[in-house]
């Protein structure tokens, strides 16, 4: 019953191991292959079976295929079932059957069986090698029965579950009677029920540098089987005792093993029982010396004939045994994992004091590994006095941990420094070997620091640096050395906006930037005043400006060769829109949001945009408003800026005695969550129906970016455009469609209402959503009357217009949408209203109004805030002193006029309108006047980067 708590200890340290693996010799008459990962290739009966390009499917077939002195290679993977050899090798040319490199468990190895039968037996064979497998077996992992010059080398061999039915208490490697001269070397063996070796009725079996873990009935057992040499394993948390030579086992060797380890791990296993014993026919001719056996094991460790002895020194004084045994800890690394594991940690007993000479002994380790003196420690043991005990040799802590250069990149001709950084506790004799990777003859150093000059151009030269360590151990370690063209350093910088989804954020990246030589450092200036930024040779940054705007980023790049040179590239950042049902913020007719009370010549009217329908004041920036102005005793007008700041000489509605105005405004909004309107004289009722605001937060749901898409004509019932060819009727309704595709959220549109028969409102919402308490239009009976609308659509594109009395044309000129999907929208920048062109005062033009048919050309972009490149310019435009009856066209510089209107006036009149207006590559817009003379007056709002 104690038997699985000890298997599952040992199992733990398995899974966790590390070894390294070794390729397996080609025999001289040719190898045969075995791959099974190749179903449609592999074959056991084909006529080339056997070859690379078509191995054997199964490991039985090639093995029955050999020849003496053949190798079959068999490749990675799983090959379950029993594998019986029957074929032999000669002396001097043995069969060979090697599994892939990586077989230690968690390697990719070749795993042969898994929790079947036996996983090899050789039954009458002589001149076998068996090397690099992975074994799981819930019966004897591997049998040799009646065979001789017989190598089982570098496998793990496990055992799982219990026993097979009927199978009592199997080995990990069994050698039964009328076979000789069989070795189990740098052998992992864990878990089994039985032995991990057990030689019953052999001759000269030998046990050799191997693990032996966690097995039930002991590490080593031998029953008749004279000529037994079990010579520097290591064997911890095995049950019982770890080395038993029972019977006749004459002529045995018993040396530079480290018996049972850890002995509380032993703690499951029934008490007793000496750590190792030979029977009174075992000890003619036997020796038993150079062990550790651990104190905490057993109180009599030895079992020499039928006495039972407490230490080496009462061993040796009665039977000349073990004088060079130690009982003591002998200090092994048990941590899981480490080419270590299982090897003796520093202060070891184990260390150098081994016979060198002893019989089986290798000259490399369990892991392969040379024997090493450990530096500083006076050697102990016989021969040449530093080989450990055990089978994990302790390796010089020599590392080779970086090979650096003092310039990775350069032109030719290239000096490179190389310098090898060590780390070499034991002060260990080192000379250094520098290959340069360029083809040019290899440099032998006593110095880890040598220099080289490249004189041909390479991509990438791999350098290496190998140290050569006493003993004949090596460490290596490379890097990279490229050797470029000599030429120019040439910048290059790409400004992206709306990094991480934040509207304010812009990304610069500096890859594209070339030079022979590795850049240095990059500074970063942004333009917006913030400490410049030191970006290492970091070729990609972010950053957040606080406001929107337009900057200048400027990246100041030095390489390695001394060089510098300076890139500058502008950058607009800016706020996205965010569309809202429409909602009324003020009416002072009855007390929304204000009193309830005419807007007296002067006052002000502070509208709370934070916190209206949800608004942060940490969210906004702008706010577009549709303001009305109606009930005016006398003419006048309105301006609207930010709250907290100084009133524009900029006007937004213009008004005369008993109209009613309605007008679009989008205004920056103060710091304090505020706009303010502002009635320059008489006497007037305002309203104000919040349709969207900007944010650059970059989170807020509904967020889009605008896309300018006209001005284009989508709607005029006057001819049937777009809709039927009819006046919409007293509470009728028209639905269009507006939206280009399920991403668009609003649509920016002037909406022009004419032959209006009776004094009425016009109000735009999503189709399929409530009517709110809001107007768009106020068109009085006989006028034409227009305003720039942010319209909401529904998931499908379509917004209704409701008209509130008579009948009423309908024309709606599409300027661009607000899309939630990225792509080629841009952000918006609120600027505080500017005057910018005044035809009356000679402001932005000559004094002079537009003549009929005519065209002003103003210049917009690169003044008044607004950078050069700007999509387009958001203005109020307001026409005054008309002649005739006429209508303002704006369009960029350069492009065709559009047949749309941007504002619609009558003789006398004056009339304002919010335009979004696109700009030429110029910088400059166009305004067009259709008939009669007028002055033309433009307030610039914002602008699109």
């Amino acid at each position: 019953m104690h038997r699985r708590l000890l298997i599952s200890i040992a199992t733990a340290a398995l899974t966790a191991g590390s070894m390294t693996a070794v390729q397996a010799a080609h025999a001289d008459a040719g190898t045969l292959y075995v791959d099974n990962s190749r179903p449609g290739q592999c074959s056991d009966a084909a006529p080339t079976a056997g070859s690379q390009q078509t191995p054997y499917c199964g490991i039985p077939a090639a093995v029955a295929a050999a020849q003496p002195g053949q190798t079959v290679q068999i490749a990675a993977g799983a090959y379950p079932g029993e594998v019986d050899l029957t074929r032999s090798g000669a002396p001097g040319r043995p069969i060979t059957i090697a599994g892939a490199p990586g077989w230690a468990v968690g390697g990719n190895g070749t795993l042969v069986n898994y929790l079947g039968a036996h996983a090899f037996v050789l039954n009458g064979v002589h001149d076998v090698v068996l090397t690099n497998f992975n074994l799981a077996t819930r019966s004897d992992g591997i049998v040799v029965s009646n065979s001789s010059r017989v190598t089982l080398d570098r496998f793990v061999s496990s055992h799982a579950g219990g026993p097979a039915a009927g199978v009592a208490a199997p080995d990990g490697v069994l050698v039964q009677p009328g076979s000789d001269h069989v070795t189990v070397s740098r052998a992992k063996i864990i878990s089994y029920w039985g032995a991990g070796v057990s030689a019953v009725g052999a001759t000269a079996t030998t046990v050799t540098t191997d693990l032996l873990l966690g097995n039930a009935g002991g590490a080593v057992s031998a029953t008749d089987a004279p000529g037994t040499v079990v010579t520097s394993n290591t064997t911890t948390a095995n049950c019982g005792s770890s080395v038993v030579l029972a019977g006749a086992s004459t002529g045995s060797v018993v040396e530079n093993n480290i018996l049972s380890g850890d002995g509380t791990v032993r703690q499951g296993c029934p008490p007793g029982g000496p750590e190792v014993s030979l029977s009174a026919g075992s000890t003619p001719g036997s020796t038993l010396d150079y062990n550790i056996v651990n104190p905490l094991a057993n109180l009599k460790p030895y079992a020499w004939g039928n006495d039972s002895y407490s230490d080496p020194a009462s061993l040796a004084k009665a039977t000349g045994q073990g004088a060079h045994d130690i009982k003591g800890d002998p200090k092994l690394n048990l941590q899981t994992g480490g080419t270590s594991m299982f090897g003796p940690l520093p202060g070891s007993p184990a260390l150098d004091s081994a016979d060198a000479g002893a019989p089986g002994e290798l000259a490399t380790d369990f892991k392969g590994n040379p024997r090493v003196a450990v530096a500083g420690l006076a050697a102990s043991g016989t021969g040449v006095g530093y080989y450990d005990r055990g089978a994990v040799e302790m390796q010089d802590p020599f590392q080779v941990t970086v090979l650096t250069t003092d310039v990775a990149q350069g032109p030719t001709p290239l000096p490179v420094t190389f310098t090898a950084v060590v780390s070499n506790p034991w002060n260990s004799p080192v000379s250094y070997t520098f290959d340069f990777g360029d083809g040019t003859p290899a440099v032998d150093s006593a110095m880890p620091t040598v220099t080289h000059t490249f004189t041909t151009e390479a991509d990438f030269a791999v350098a290496t640096v190998t140290a050569h360590l006493p003993f004949g151990a090596v460490r290596s370690g490379q890097t990279n050395v490229r050797v470029t063209q000599p030429g120019p350093l040439q910048p290059a910088l790409v400004v992206g906006t709306g990094a991480n989804g934040q509207p304010l954020s812009t990304s610069l990246d500096l890859s594209g930037t070339t030079s022979p030589w590795e850049i240095a450092d990059i500074r970063l200036d942004f333009g917006d005043g913030t400490p410049p930024k030191d970006n290492g040779t970091g070729t990609y940054t972010t950053h957040d400006y606080r406001l929107p705007g337009s900057y200048t980023v400027t990246a100041t790049i030095t390489d390695q060769g001394g060089r510098t040179a300076t890139i500058s590239r502008p950058v607009t950042v800016g706020a996205q829109f965010v569309p809202v049902a429409p909602v009324r913020l003020v009416d002072t007719r009855y007390g929304i949001g204000a009193p309830a009370q005419p807007v007296g010549p002067g006052g002000v009217v502070r509208i709370k945009v934070s916190g209206a329908n949800g608004i942060q004041a940490a969210l906004v920036t702008a706010v577009t408003l549709n303001v009305t102005e109606t009930g005016a005793t006398t003419g006048g007008y309105i301006s609207a800026y930010p709250d907290g700041t100084s009133r524009p000489g900029a006007s937004n509605l213009n008004f005369d005695a008993g109209k009613t105005v309605v007008n679009q405004v989008t205004v920056a909004v103060g710091d304090d969550g505020y706009v303010d309107l502002y009635n320059h004289s008489s006497n007037v009722q305002l309203m104000a129906d919040l349709q969207g605001y900007y944010t650059p937060n970059g989170f807020v749901t509904g967020e889009s970016t605008f896309e300018a898409t006209g001005p284009t004509r989508i709607v005029d019932t006057r001819a049937g455009t777009g809709a039927p060819k009819t006046a919409i009727g007293p509470g009728g309704s028209l639905t269009v469609h507006l939206g280009q595709d399920a991403d668009t959220t609003a649509v920016l549109a002037h909406v022009t209402a004419t032959d209006t028969t009776a004094g009425t409102f016009i109000t735009a919402h999503a189709a399929g959503t409530p009517l709110p308490g809001v107007s768009d239009l106020n068109p009085a009976a006989g006028s034409t009357v227009s305003n720039l609308v942010v319209v909401p659509v529904d998931g499908h594109g379509d917004a209704t217009f409701y008209n509130h009395s008579g009948n009423t044309d309908l024309i709606v000129d599409l300027q661009g949408r607000y899309e939630t999907a990225a792509g080629s929208g841009t952000a918006y920048v609120a600027l505080s209203p500017v005057r910018v062109l005044d035809t009356r005062h000679a402001v932005g033009a000559p004094t002079a109004q537009i003549g009929p048919d005519s065209t002003l050309r103003l210049k917009v972009a690169g003044t008044n805030g607004v950078p050069a490149g700007a999509r387009a310019v958001l203005l109020n435009l307001t026409g005054t002193g008309a002649t005739a009856g006429t209508y303002l066209s704006t369009y960029g510089d350069g492009a065709a006029r559009p047949t749309t209107s941007s504002l619609n006036l009558v003789p006398g009149a004056t009339a304002a309108n919010l335009t979004l207006v696109p700009v030429g590559s110029d910088g400059c817009i166009e305004i067009y006047n259709r008939a009669g003379s007028t002055d033309v007056v433009a307030d610039l709002q914002g602008y699109y980067a």
